[in-house]
């Protein structure tokens, strides 16, 4: 069961010219931790500096009205920094290798085709951070009573506005393995920069292999 804890901290500060206050929000699964400012006048909405922690990764940002601002930087466990994107822009800076993605496709009036875009998207807290959600796991008891094992893979959609959709089972063992595998990938929020092909921002298609494997 999903609990949210929020402490509210009576800290007012002055950033970006407007009185806020500073939040933390924790919560159990998936575990995490915020921490970041919001307007006093106005509490839904962040604005200043953002950090947050989870599953030993972290993430450091500023936000301008509920909108992220300039660069943000993305942390792996080993406190390494995974990604740098430019939220001015909205260019990935510098990120490590998303070798986790197989395949990508792109959509040709009704079907989609094969393609290496010049651009691919790329998660906002890089392969760490889709690691992460699929690290939310849980074995289904019948697999694990009849010993399957095996790789599952998943599709989804990356649209030009960096949400992920139209997530769906491709292959996979059985035995709760292959819904399994589609609810952790459909845990992953809307966070992408999308993919580019021949400079024009598409819709694109990719192939998201999930493991599992006991012992």
């Amino acid at each position: 069961m999903r609990i949210l804890t929020l402490l509210l901290l009576a800290v007012s500060v002055n950033l970006f010219g407007q009185e806020t206050k500073k939040k933390t929000v924790s919560n159990d699964y998936p575990p995490y931790k915020e921490t970041f400012y919001v307007l006093k006048s106005d509490q839904e909405t962040k604005h200043g500096e953002y950090k947050k922690t989870y599953g030993g990764l972290s993430i450091k940002g500023q936000f301008d009205n509920n909108k992220k601002v300039g660069v943000w930087e993305y942390y792996d466990r080993n406190g390494q920094l995974e990604q740098k994107i430019d939220f001015n822009s909205n260019k990935v800076v510098s990120t490590k290798p998303m070798t986790l993605i197989k395949d990508y496709f792109v959509k040709d009036r009704d079907s989609y085709k094969d393609v290496v875009p010049e651009e691919t998207p790329v998660f906002q807290g890089g392969q760490s951070g889709i690691i992460y959600y699929i690290w939310n796991l849980r074995y289904p008891a019948d697999a694990r009573r009849m010993g399957t094992e095996g790789k599952v893979l998943i599709s989804a959609t990356i649209t030009q506005d960096g949400k992920m959709i139209d997530e769906e089972i491709l292959d996979g063992p059985g035995n709760g393995l292959k819904e399994e595998a589609l609810r952790v990938i459909q845990m992953i929020p809307d966070e992408w920069i999308p993919g580019k092909v021949n400079g024009k921002i598409m819709d694109i298609k990719i192939v998201i292999p999930v493991t599992f494997k006991l012992g």
